[in-house]
């Protein structure tokens, strides 16, 4: 991510991770500190889990001192502010208002009910918490006065000052972006949802199905029987992006078809534009993207190949035509950050960063 004219990283190591620093203009390292240790990997395994704010970085963390937590650090210093244990199974990244409070969700084990906390941004010390009849909670969002957390059983909205609920879906979704009228959420296998923020009502769904030849399987939805009588997982969308009157996102393909990057009408759902990956070679049966980012009126997408010649593409975001693009020496592991004129990509063997014109 970049943030206050620097970039930060989380670094795998072999039982532990670390966040690293570095200068946007010269790429010098700043500040690296040990975040997770006791073997317990994946609590802050990418990009997208490091949420900065006001000079501050939070992140979730797995210590042998506190377990599973919740903590903060100077992201000019790297010097740890606070940390706060999470007691249940907590999934997904904090979410930081403007108010200066940090909201988590945990888990109880015992009920089986989500917790959601809110905690104050400069001591980590507990402002307020509510209990949401709802199990396994994975993300949540805040906007305007309401919170939004989806859970295993739908997303459920509530009042961000008293905790009282507004409403709830009566199927499972997963939260990915909220708007000023709507909330977006996908659901697996293959829906993407669009939801009233008032109300909860569901405005319109997408199916990610154009490309799936043969019937459904009744006892498995996520698959699909194939013409050859080969079961075949279904697409999923995620990681969007929202400029102007359309939404931008990843379809994620888990099978032998590749990836592809769609726009839709935010207002009907209605597809604009899609980038598909062009003629593959012998030895690249697949592409991947990364999740698109938005700088202005284009976005920023990575085009992972396995033979050699991944690239990092420019599209512009009305039309779907790709400006520009990068060859890309090794493939991206996450998506592009954009910020002061550059586009940083981490790598397998580290980050690169490009001028995003």
């Amino acid at each position: 991510m970049i943030a206050g004219g620097r970039v930060a990283v989380v670094v795998s190591e072999m039982s532990s991770e670390r966040i690293l620093t570095v200068d946007l203009a010269s790429g010098e390292e700043q500040w690296t500190e040990l975040v997770t240790t006791d073997g317990h990997m994946g609590q802050v395994d990418d990009m997208g889990d490091l949420v900065a704010s006001e000079g501050d970085l939070f992140y979730r963390t797995h210590t042998e001192d506190h377990g599973l937590a919740v903590a903060a650090m100077s992201l000019g210093t790297g010097k740890r502010l606070w940390v706060t244990p999470v007691d249940g199974g907590g999934y997904g990244r904090p979410a930081v208002t403007g108010r200066g409070n940090v909201w988590i969700h945990e888990r109880d084990d015992e009920t089986d009910e989500s917790i959601v906390t809110a905690l104050s941004a400069d001591s980590g010390d507990e402002c307020s918490s509510w209990r949401v009849d709802s199990p396994r909670p994975n993300e949540i969002y805040v906007h305007d006065e309401s919170l939004y957390v989806s859970t295993a059983e739908g997303i459920v909205a509530l009042d961000r000052d008293t905790g009282d609920e507004q409403w709830r879906t009566e199927e499972s979704a997963r939260l990915q972006a909220v708007t000023e009228n709507r909330v977006f959420a996908t659901n697996h296998p293959g829906f993407l949802i669009a939801y009233q923020t008032g109300s909860g009502d569901e405005e319109w769904t997408v199916e990610s199905d154009h490309y799936m030849d043969g019937e459904r399987i009744p006892d498995d939805p996520g698959f699909k029987r194939s013409e050859s009588g080969n079961s075949v997982a279904r697409p999923n969308y995620g990681e969007l992006a929202i400029v102007g009157d359309l939404m931008l996102a990843r379809e994620r393909v888990h099978s032998s078809h590749s990836d592809r990057i769609t726009a839709f009408e935010i207002e009907t759902g209605d597809e604009v534009w899609q980038v598909v990956p062009e003629e593959l070679s012998d030895d690249d049966t697949t592409v991947t993207y990364t999740g698109p980012v938005i700088a202005g009126q284009v976005a920023f997408a990575c085009e992972n190949r396995r033979d050699g010649e991944s690239r990092l593409l420019r599209i512009d975001v009305s039309t779907g035509e790709i400006l520009a693009s990068v060859e890309m020496a090794t493939i991206a592991t996450g998506s592009p950050s954009v910020g002061r004129g550059a586009v940083v990509i981490p790598q397998e063997d580290g980050i690169i960063c490009y001028a995003d014109d």
